[in-house]
């Protein structure tokens, strides 16, 4: 039976699932019987297929059950059932990250300077995350909205100053229209974004929603487009367009709040070498790989002010300087721009939320 219908609607399972609360000498069975129906072996092709994507419907319907169920009693349970949290690779949804995301704080998290790519072939999203950051700072945690973090209560009730066990957040997406996904707090501990040390941060969060928009699974989050993130966050088309012959139009566009990212292409040899044009070492450049542009200025290639050098374009790779290839933040000009990198999209203006 199709999940979230019959047998597997909201209001079913919650049913079974308080039937599980208010008997916990079967709890654990029943949990077991639960998964083994939302997560069942497949065994026809197309099953087969839908497994080794990690497609998974059960984690939409988070939200429902926690409107019948409440924070505390879906989180004491959600640990036994890992069909509701989309598949992840490296491991499964078990780190909370409620004391990374603080409900009461409604200050900026995943700013610029931290934001990074996790193990995850995502760089078409974590790019634009960045991006977004750098034209209005807290965009992600301003996606993001608290539904009740559960307490990590004992027998008798949460010891004082304690943190959520596990915490529930609505995040805003276009999926295609405006849609709003239900997701918690436990995260994958590696195969995801985080700060400039993997650790959780509001992006990481956001990244899940999208997993689940995606079909449930952080392998969906493998190798996509950058417009299709811009349209995921802003609900704006952003196709891709050429890399520009001058630098004042993404300048304007940076300055006006738009984020902005840049593509490079699949080369058959992978990643290359793009030489300086001062004549020193050349710089590494990721190929299939999309960076977030953060600035114009005029400066050498190092990115040191310098008003006798052409504008450039200051591009962060969303990996964080990790790997050969990777690099730090990249200070091209325009010529170099062209020659490295095959489109860019500018996204809209990203006004605040109320």
């Amino acid at each position: 039976m199709a999940e979230g219908r019959g047998a597997h609607s909201a209001a079913a399972l919650a049913a079974r699932l308080r039937a599980c609360l208010a008997d916990p000498g079967a709890c654990r069975a029943d949990l077991a019987a639960l998964s083994a129906e939302l997560l069942p072996a497949p065994t026809t092709p197309a099953q087969r297929l839908r497994a080794a994507l990690g497609v998974r419907t059960a984690p939409r319907l988070l939200g429902p059950l926690l409107a019948e169920l409440g924070p505390d009693a879906l989180g004491a349970l959600l640990p036994r059932l890992p069909a509701f949290e989309p598949a992840a690779r490296g491991g499964s949804c078990a780190e909370p990250a409620g004391r990374a995301v603080d409900p009461a704080d409604r200050s900026p998290r995943g700013v610029v300077p931290d934001l990074r790519q996790g193990r995850l072939g995502d760089c078409w999203l974590v790019a634009v995350l960045i991006a977004c950051e750098a034209a209005r700072p807290g965009f992600a945690r301003s996606q993001l909205t608290p539904l009740g973090p559960t307490a990590a209560a004992g027998a008798d009730g949460p010891p004082a100053g304690a943190h959520p066990a596990i915490g529930f957040w609505a995040v805003d997406l276009w999926a295609p229209a405006r849609r709003r996904i239900v997701v918690s707090d436990r995260l994958p501990v590696a195969h995801r974004c985080g700060d400039g040390g993997l650790a959780p941060t509001a992006a990481s969060i956001v990244e899940k929603a999208v997993a689940v928009a995606l079909g449930g699974s952080y392998r969906r989050l493998e190798s996509n487009l950058a417009d299709v993130a811009l349209w995921l966050l802003t609900g704006r088309a952003a196709p891709a367009r050429p890399v520009p012959r001058r630098l004042d139009g993404l300048d304007r566009a940076l300055r006006a709040g738009r984020p902005v990212v840049a593509s490079t292409l699949v080369r058959p040899r992978g990643s290359f070498r793009l030489p300086r044009e001062d004549g020193r070492t050349a710089v590494p450049i990721m190929d299939g790989h999309v960076y977030a542009v953060l600035g114009v200025a005029r400066t050498d290639e190092d990115g040191r002010p310098d008003p006798r050098q052409p504008p450039r374009a200051r591009l962060r790779n969303p990996l964080g300087g990790s790997g050969p290839a990777a690099g730090a933040d990249l200070w091209l000009s325009a010529r170099q721009l062209r020659r490295a990198f095959l489109s860019v999209n500018v996204g809209p203006v990203l006004a605040a939320r109320p």
